[in-house]
């Protein structure tokens, strides 16, 4: 059985969160505004077409959970995930912390 979350699956599906285009946020006065609308329009039928498909995977991945191929991590699972990322990041050091007190407190109840 395959753990693996819905943003995993669908990255794997080549449907990752990528909306929108960072250049063309910036204001570019050498582009035309009938350039610009066309340019707008593009994009927009890009994202709605990722929105699409995103929103057809996410049905295959609630189907694929309920036949049991896949199973979503656990909360363990996802915490040891991210204790394992940078060590500056804060979400990395919540992690660790969260890790040490649940173990802690396995451990004192395995003692009772």
């Amino acid at each position: 059985m395959i753990v693996m979350t819905e943003e995993e699956f669908l990255t794997s599906k080549d449907a990752a969160f990528n909306f929108g285009d960072s250049a063309l946020h910036k204001s570019n006065s050498s582009v035309s505004k009938r350039q610009r609308t066309a340019q707008l329009k593009r994009q927009d039928d890009l994202d709605t077409e990722l929105m699409e498909k995103r929103g057809k995977l996410r049905e295959e991945y609630a189907q694929l959970i309920k036949k049991g191929d896949i199973r979503p991590p656990t909360r363990q699972e996802k915490l040891q995930t991210i204790a394992s990322g940078h060590p500056d990041l804060e979400a990395t050091k919540a992690a660790k912390r969260i890790l040490a007190k649940v173990s802690k407190s396995l451990s004192t109840a395995l003692e009772i």
